[in-house]
């Protein structure tokens, strides 16, 4: 079978060309979206029996210092995690006590780990003392010697 070329207009400039366009050998076929709803990933474990420190730890890990880069479990900004009765009491500090992006830190702790683990009471207490101070391991992250 021969195949024909189609005469396509093309507008270039105000002219009208004629141009031959021979139809491609394979024909695309298109793919309609899926109805079913889309399964977020999550990074968080999912609870099986009674909540964990492990647990909040997991969901602490994905809260990130906007300065520092890393995460708040791993700077060792976190002092103390307490489990209580549909609940968490932890126990942090910042980097310095002036730290511009504490509140918002406090904010995404409580959001996270409330929603993440379904808690309905996460408690956080901001402590001072003893004063932050960067581990080895926190310094090497950091390219500080």
């Amino acid at each position: 079978m021969a195949k024909k070329a189609v005469k396509k207009r093309v507008k270039v400039s105000k002219k009208l060309v004629k141009k031959k366009v021979k139809p491609s050998r394979s024909v695309k076929k298109q793919v309609k979206p899926s109805k079913k709803p889309v399964k977020k990933l999550s990074t968080t474990p999912k609870l099986k029996g009674a909540l964990t420190k492990n647990h909040v730890i997991a969901v602490l890990k994905q809260c990130m210092d906007p300065e520092l880069g890393l995460d708040i479990y791993t700077l060792g900004l976190i002092y103390d995690i307490h489990l209580i009765p549909k609940g968490v009491d932890i126990s942090m500090t910042f980097t310095t006590p002036a730290c511009p992006y504490g509140p918002y830190l406090l904010e995404e702790v409580k959001h996270k780990v409330s929603t993440q683990l379904n808690l309905s009471k996460v408690n956080i207490d901001v402590v001072f003392d003893p004063p932050w101070k960067p581990s080895d391991e926190v310094k090497m992250l950091l390219g500080v010697s």
